[in-house]
């Protein structure tokens, strides 16, 4: 894996493949390239009052490239053709804890907060992933749909993100004598559980909602295409290794670890 990211910033360009993108959405008549609301166009909109804010341009995704969290966001941001540059912290070393960015950024003191243009910043990834997601293809019109994505979303965060991501953070990102590796047991016990729900559905359908690959499927994805890496085989999960071969061939896919 690779080492944890200390802060730096890098620009994230619109990916070539725009047009690919825009097809995913043919059930949407609103299309996928929909800005977020705020955006200040420097040619027409006079310019806005400036407080001790800086003036922003552009999203910043507040990040960590080895979180699972912060990929969910990465990835929907790459799928909309959305332009983002992106803060990297060391997770490990309280970079998200400071003052300044509890001040500032996010008063949870996590990652990832997305950042918009006008200076809000909303924190938490699956609320990230919603707010993006409206009026695009990957979050559906039909009332019952939009509520089986919302299940799914708060299953990743009570279910599964507790236990796969958090045995991941400790053998990957936690020296080996951690005593926290005493926890892995139940870790596992409670996420192949998680892993189960997810291969009931998928061993009979190609997205965890209808037929539409949506948020929901980004959400459950992010940690669990690298649940080996917390100590978890798929071998015996058919379902969810289909499913992860069809995630990584949807338009404007980007990988969770970017090649060096």
């Amino acid at each position: 894996m690779d080492p944890p990211f200390k802060a730096r910033t890098y620009t994230t360009p619109i990916p070539e493949n725009t047009s690919a993108v825009a097809r995913h959405n043919r059930t949407s008549p609103k299309g996928l390239t929909k800005r977020p609301r705020n955006r200040y166009d420097p040619t027409t909109d006079n310019a806005p009052e400036l407080t001790n804010k800086r003036l922003i341009l552009m999203l910043i995704l507040h990040d960590n490239t080895a979180s699972g969290n912060a990929y969910k966001v990465r990835l929907l941001l790459h799928q909309l053709g959305l332009d983002f540059r992106t803060i990297q912290y060391d997770v490990t070393t309280g970079e998200t804890r400071t003052p300044a960015y509890l001040a500032e950024i996010s008063d949870i003191g996590r990652i990832p907060v997305l950042e918009l243009e006008d200076g809000r910043c909303l924190p938490e990834s699956n609320a990230i992933l919603y707010y993006l997601a409206r009026d695009t293809g990957f979050f559906p019109d039909d009332k019952w749909a939009q509520a089986e994505v919302m299940k799914w979303l708060f299953f990743e965060q009570y279910s599964h993100e507790p236990f796969v991501a958090v045995a991941k953070y400790i053998l990957t990102m936690l020296p080996e004598d951690t005593p926290r590796r005493a926890e892995l047991p139940r870790l596992h016990e409670k996420g192949y559980e998680a892993l189960q729900i997810l291969e009931s559905r998928l061993a009979s359908a190609d997205f965890l909602v209808g037929e539409s690959y949506t948020i929901a499927d980004i959400a459950l994805f992010a940690y669990t295409h690298k649940a080996e890496m917390g100590g978890f085989s798929l071998k015996d999960y058919g379902g969810i290794r289909a499913w992860i071969n069809r995630m990584e061939a949807t338009a404007g896919f980007t990988p969770m670890f970017p090649e060096s």
